[in-house]
């Protein structure tokens, strides 16, 4: 077997360096993603003296507000209500806010770590034939708005609208993620 040249070695060579710059480029942008904290520094306030030349207490540092987190466990209900009929004020929407807290509630009986917890991301699936997708999302935003509007429990939620493929509009299809805290 004759010698390799170098030519032949270059492009595993090549290669590694490659991998090795783009190994590099992931951690750098993952070091962007990560939390940062800022070392605020306020001046401490000078005592004041008082007609009993007594300082006056410092004021509390106001507490930082904690970031919510989210539980990484998803919950899928399915609510009743006709989609084509879902309006703001409408019996539809009565029905689907219902639905929606009678699933959550039925939800928090079987786990009993979601009782009074917010809802924090909804993915909701409109129904409709794959003909209509559009109007399916449409509906399923119409949705999440109601809820965002009408129930405390999706107030701080985030909506995602999709389609499922049920030709009948008869549901509204709901993947649930509740805060951790």
């Amino acid at each position: 077997m004759p010698p390799r040249s170098r030519d032949s070695m270059r492009v595993p060579l090549l290669a590694g360096w490659l991998f090795a710059d783009l190994m590099l480029l992931l951690f750098v942008i993952g070091l962007s993603f990560a939390p940062v904290q800022s070392a605020t520094v306020s001046p401490r306030p000078k005592p004041s003296s008082t007609s009993g030349g007594h300082p006056s207490p410092s004021p509390s540092p106001s507490p930082r507000p904690s970031q919510r987190v989210l539980n990484r466990t998803y919950y899928t209900v399915n609510v009743d209500v006709s989609l084509p009929d879902l309006r703001p004020g409408s019996a539809a929407a009565t029905q689907l806010v219902d639905g929606a807290n009678a699933k959550i509630a039925q939800l928090a009986s079987q786990h009993p770590d979601l009782a009074g917890k917010d809802v924090a991301v909804a993915v909701i699936f409109g129904a409709g034939p794959q003909t209509d997708i559009n109007t399916a999302i449409t509906e399923a935003t119409t949705a999440g708005n109601i809820l965002r509007a009408d129930d405390p429990k999706f107030s701080q939620a985030s909506f995602l609208p999709e389609w499922t493929g049920n030709p009948a509009p008869t549901f509204v299809e709901l993947i649930l993620f509740f805060y951790a805290s």
